[in-house]
């Protein structure tokens, strides 16, 4: 077997070849862990390479034995009860997966109206522009994890000195079969991305600068557990920048009611048509966050949503 350095974020991308600018960086790697027992570290294996992009390989965990799979230099490191299809075992995910399938129709539907995708991709860039502006994350060199991060499009906006990892359970934004629909924003520069969930972040403890959670809290399965992961992955002082779109206060009541009615239909739409999984007005969400993170600022954003910048403690 070579070297990984002969494999891992070494390659002058082709600009003709979709997602050429995934990279496994080495000093991500070293930070990965096994998603099912924690163990460490994961030894790489190469199968199949393509212009130096690893077509197929695995990381073996050197404790439980498990291999989990690289597939276009993107390791799937999902739960054990999750397949990288999105099926789950048991019904602790079942909600989870049944939303992310709304959430993957939905998506599709946006798409369909050339125009009107044109109209939300410039929409949100802008918004991302003054999100990632908010947050003041360094301008020098910094390791920045992207929770639930699609095809990792933000990394754009951020500094060039950032060591960048993006991680969703649609690898690059893919749905599971599917190609990344043509209305998606695509990274310009390289990225890490890893098929992951916030839950059970497959990373060791203390190992970023800074964490981004754009909208992902009212996607996942536990937003408790999603940020308790995040603060375990940032060093003490870390920066969070967290966005999210809010309810007004006298929705609280139907914000939970559309909580409970997406128990029975896999995801609900809000006015906006967009599927949830939760609700929050800005009072919870900013009471969420200080459980466990020293609260700098909150904004509320003319698209709608709550921006907030937070600092993990000082231990």
């Amino acid at each position: 077997m070579r070297d990984v350095t002969d494999y891992i974020g070494t390659r002058v991308p082709k600009p003709d070849r979709e997602r050429s600018l995934i990279v496994i960086a080495a000093n991500m790697i070293e930070r990965f862990i096994c998603p099912a027992c924690g163990g460490r570290p994961l030894r790489l294996e190469v199968d199949e390479v393509s212009d130096g992009i690893i077509v197929e390989g695995s990381l073996g965990c050197p404790d439980c034995k498990r291999w989990h799979r690289i597939r276009d230099d993107i390791p799937t490191l999902m739960p054990p009860e999750l397949a990288a299809s999105l099926r789950a075992a048991g019904e602790r995910w079942e909600e989870w997966r049944e939303q992310m399938s709304s959430f993957i129709l939905q998506r599709e539907r946006d798409g369909s109206v050339s125009d009107e995708a044109a109209r939300r991709a410039d929409a949100k860039r802008a918004m991302h522009e003054r999100f990632i502006a908010f947050c003041d994350f360094p301008q020098d060199e910094f390791a920045c994890i992207d929770i639930g991060s699609g095809s990792g499009h933000i990394a754009d906006l951020l500094a060039e000195p950032c060591d960048y990892l993006g991680i969703d359970p649609l690898p690059a934004g893919r749905a599971p079969g599917s190609e990344l629909p043509t209305h998606i924003p695509r990274p310009s520069r390289p990225v890490t991305l890893i098929q992951g969930v916030g839950e059970r972040l497959p990373l060791v403890d203390d190992c970023f600068d800074a964490a981004i959670i754009a909208g992902t809290l009212a996607h996942c399965r536990s937003p408790e557990e999603l940020l308790a992961e995040t603060l375990r992955v940032l060093r003490s002082g870390g920066t969070l920048g967290l966005m999210q779109e809010t309810v007004e206060e006298d929705e609280g009541i139907g914000g939970r009611v559309r909580s409970l009615v997406s128990k029975l239909t896999g995801g609900d739409s809000d006015s906006r048509g967009q599927v949830r999984l939760h609700s929050f007005t800005s009072s919870r969400l900013l009471e969420l966050l200080c459980t466990r993170f020293d609260c700098e600022k909150q904004s509320a954003d003319e698209s709608g949503r709550q921006f907030l910048r937070a600092t993990a403690p000082e231990m």
